[in-house]
């Protein structure tokens, strides 16, 4: 694995500290996800370069929230990337972000058209303003 996901509603302040820590040791990154606003300050907190927020509440799944990541891009420090996730299924919902945003997570959408290669190029299409500008898309 080149990559770890750690939700913060999901593991103690302990847990995340020594779980990014662990993945740096490790040369992998570490992606750090909340929904809930003190989650999330706990994931910013953390020590994680990579911090997201996800629309969807993984407590109730069919509850997503297309506003969290403007809810919470301003708690992201300057030197973290920032990860919009979930509820992103085009070209306009992406460019609905906040400008902070460096990378967007994708996967319903993707998942549920026969072709994916369209919406992937779109999506690619748009620029972020964001400190990081992260362009690289994996599909796997």
């Amino acid at each position: 694995a080149d990559a770890v996901l750690l939700i913060a509603e999901a593991l103690s302040d302990d847990e995340l500290r020594r779980f990014a820590a662990r993945a740096r040791e490790l040369n992998m990154g570490a992606l750090v996800e909340a929904h809930e606003p003190v989650a999330f300050g706990r994931a910013v907190a953390c020590g994680a370069l990579v911090v997201g927020a996800n629309a969807r509440d993984l407590r109730h799944p069919t509850n997503i929230d297309p506003g969290r990541a403007r809810q919470l891009h301003t708690f992201v420090r300057e030197d973290q990337i920032f990860v919009a996730e979930s509820g992103i299924a085009s070209v306009d919902d992406a460019r609905l972000l906040p400008s902070r945003v460096d990378a967007v997570l994708v996967g319903t959408a993707l998942m549920r058209t026969d072709d994916p290669a369209p919406l992937i190029r779109a999506l690619t299409s748009v620029r972020r303003t964001g400190a990081h500008r992260v362009t690289r898309v994996t599909v796997r």
